[in-house]
C-alpha cells in the first residue's frame, strides 16, 4: 500500500518535478530539502480536504460516545468524564459515536456547564478526531422527514480558554452520529482515494514550486480524480430494497 511518501512523490511526478522525497520534512541538505519541507506541510492540508469532501467507505466508522456532564458517583462533575472513542464518515473513516451531553443540570437547579443553545434541547461533544458531521442516526435509509435536525458549534473550554469544544446541539437524546474522522494511517486508503490526494497536492505544488504547468488543468484534473474516487466509493454496498406497492404486485 502507498505511503505518505509515496503519495508526495506521485504529485511531484503530476507536477513534473526530477527531485523526489525519501521523507517528510526530514531531507535536510540534500537536494530534495524544499520539495520535502513542503510536503510535510501540505500533505495533511490537503489530505483532510478530501476527506471532508466525501463520505468515504474506507473512513467510515461508529462509535458510542461517553455522556458529557453527568455526575460521576462522589457528588462532583469532571468537566470531561472519559474520552470519546475516534470516529471517521469517509466510508473507511465513517464512525458512529454516542455523543457526550454537554450542558446538564448538576441536580441542586445549577449548571456546571453551560445550557444548551436556544431552540435545542441538548448539546454533545463532539470526537477529538472529528472532521465533519454526516448524520445524526435516526432510522436506516431515512427519507428527508425522516432525517434529525443538528447543528454544529464550539465553546471555550472552562479548564483551557485557548482551546475550543466541538459541539453538537440537537433534540435527540442519546444521540450517536455517523461523522468523517481524521484519518492518518495509509493502509485503508484507496488506490482512487491516493490519486485524487496526490492530484490536490500537485495544485498546490505547482503553486509553491513555481512549476509553471497550467494551473486550470491541474485542477481539471484533481476535479477528475475526487469525482472518479467518489463514484467509486459509493458503489460499494447494497442499500435495502424498496418493497414494491400494492398496484405493482398486482402486476406481478
Amino acid at each position: 500500500m502507498a505511503s505518505e511518501v509515496d503519495i508526495c512523490n506521485l504529485a511531484l511526478l503530476r507536477v513534473k518535478s526530477s527531485k523526489f522525497i525519501a521523507s517528510l520534512g526530514s531531507d535536510t541538505g540534500l537536494s530534495t530539502e524544499t520539495e520535502s519541507n513542503l510536503c510535510a506541510l501540505l500533505y495533511p492540508l490537503v489530505r483532510d480536504q478530501v476527506l471532508e469532501v466525501v463520505d468515504w467507505d474506507f473512513a467510515r466508522r461508529r462509535s458510542v460516545l461517553t455522556l458529557y456532564g453527568t455526575s460521576s458517583g462522589d457528588g462532583t462533575y469532571p468537566l470531561v468524564r472519559d474520552q470519546v472513542l475516534e470516529v471517521v464518515d469517509w466510508d473507511f473513516a465513517r464512525r458512529r459515536s454516542v455523543l457526550t451531553l454537554y450542558g446538564t443540570s448538576s441536580g441542586d437547579g445549577t449548571y456546571l456547564h453551560p445550557k444548551s443553545p436556544t431552540n435545542w434541547e441538548f448539546s454533545y461533544l463532539l470526537p477529538t478526531d472529528f472532521i465533519k458531521a454526516r448524520e445524526v442516526i435516526g432510522v436506516r435509509n431515512p427519507v428527508p422527514e425522516q432525517l434529525i435536525p443538528y447543528e454544529v458549534g464550539t465553546d471555550i473550554m472552562l479548564v483551557s480558554p485557548t482551546e475550543d469544544l466541538k459541539l453538537l446541539y440537537t433534540d435527540q437524546e442519546e444521540a450517536e452520529i455517523l461523522y468523517t474522522a481524521q484519518i492518518t494511517y495509509t493502509n485503508g486508503f484507496t488506490p482512487l482515494f491516493i490519486s485524487a490526494v496526490a492530484a490536490g497536492m500537485a495544485v498546490e505544488l505547482n503553486m509553491s514550486l513555481s512549476r509553471g504547468l497550467d494551473d486550470t488543468k491541474l485542477r481539471q484534473l484533481y476535479q477528475m480524480e475526487l469525482i472518479r474516487a467518489s463514484a467509486s466509493n459509493y458503489n460499494e454496498g447494497q442499500p435495502d430494497l424498496t418493497p414494491n406497492g400494492d398496484m405493482v404486485r398486482a402486476f406481478q
